[in-house]
């Protein structure tokens, strides 16, 4: 079996993709993530694929010059990826391309640049590997995957091939953000500069060295797009709620049905506890214990991305979620009472209309 045979079932290219290929990923199973009627569909595509807070950026002149640029993409598509599973499956594929990093939360696979025959059988153009220096994929566990120097194409068919493994798939389309990196020369101790989305690497370091700047850019970028999809999940349920409270106001009660206070009830509750039990993701990787010198790239890259300001946003944003929470079950309390009231009201008709009856007959009957 050649090499080219042997790789094309995880990245062989297609260069025509379809349209619709990031919608097909956020379709099939769906446990563990939860369910709304609405889909939770990625609104930060028209921000470029980031949703930082809103701001003006000057025009930045780096000086630098930078002939070749690939593609740093990042892909939040479920809760959880099975990752014990996802590894034996690349160990099969990749036996010295896989590895799992001391934390073992986080896969690494590194597919070496190969130089093949020139035109359409060139080896490096048929898998997808665009980077010189070879590219490198980040798979973290908590659903969030990370792409350096892959084709589209190639990217298309890791995706497909992700869904094997993948836990609690989100609804409607799977997350992302998009930059760019080069390589270039200054000096070594920088390691790695981030300037108008695009992240450029210091070709002077060594390959070990180059794949930890990579991952300690990557746990940024990872964290900012499952923060991303946090930041969906909770505005598609600000949406749907948010008139309830104005119409509680207006007309001092909710136009809803009792199943359908409880299903809402239910519902906020289930992304209160959806987004505090992964919130952990957000700490500063453990990782870092052990490579200090490579923290300060994720510090850039998490203020590039604005993690911090975001994350006080989103607690605001569960904040929200949980006063609604309360006013629902609030409601609920009141609706149960004033039901109770009026059951006892007509008990006590009930046993006044049999009292009055009873008596009734008693002096028909004298």
């Amino acid at each position: 079996m050649s090499w080219k045979e042997e790789q094309s079932p995880l990245l062989s290219i297609n260069l025509s993709p379809p349209k619709n290929k990031i919608a097909t990923l956020a379709q099939g199973r769906r446990t563990g993530a939860p369910q709304i009627s609405d889909t939770i569909a990625s609104r930060r595509a028209a921000y470029g694929g980031k949703k930082r807070l809103e701001r003006l950026r000057a025009p930045v002149e780096t000086g630098l010059e930078m002939p070749w640029t690939g593609r740093l993409s990042v892909y939040c598509t479920c809760n959880t990826y099975s990752l014990r599973d996802l590894f034996g499956n690349l160990l099969n594929k990749y036996p010295e391309g896989a590895r799992r990093f001391g934390t073992r939360d986080v896969v690494h696979l590194r597919l070496p640049r190969m130089d093949g025959q020139d035109g359409e059988d060139d080896a490096v153009w048929w898998v997808g590997i665009e980077d010189p220096r070879g590219s490198d994929v980040f798979f973290f566990s908590y659903g969030v995957v990370v792409l350096w120097g892959l084709s589209e194409g190639a990217e298309w068919q890791l995706l497909d091939w992700l869904k094997n493994f993948e836990n609690g798939r989100l609804e409607g389309e799977a997350e992302k953000e998009f930059l760019v990196y080069s390589y270039d020369h200054f000096s070594e101790e920088d390691l790695a500069k981030i300037l108008e989305d695009q992240v450029c690497l210091s070709s002077s370091l060594s390959d070990e060295t180059l794949v930890r700047v990579k991952l300690a850019l990557s746990h940024g970028a990872a964290q900012s797009t499952k923060l991303g999809a946090f930041e969906t999940a909770i505005d598609n349920v600000i949406d749907r709620t948010q008139a309830l409270p104005a119409q509680m106001a207006n007309q001092g009660k909710l136009n809803i049905s009792q199943r359908e206070l409880l299903k809402l009830s239910g519902e906020l509750y289930m992304y209160k506890a959806y987004i505090h039990l992964q919130s952990d993701v957000l700490d500063i990787p453990d990782w870092f214990w052990d490579n200090e010198d490579v923290e300060p790239l994720y510090g850039k890259m998490a203020r590039y991305l604005d993690i911090k300001p975001r994350v006080n946003v989103l607690n605001t944003r569960l904040e929200t979620i949980n006063s609604m929470y309360d006013l629902f079950r609030t409601e609920l309390h009141v609706r149960t009472d004033q039901r109770l009231e009026w059951i006892i009201i007509w008990l006590i008709v009930i046993e006044v209309v049999l009292q009055v009856f009873g008596m009734f007959i008693g002096v028909t009957t004298i």
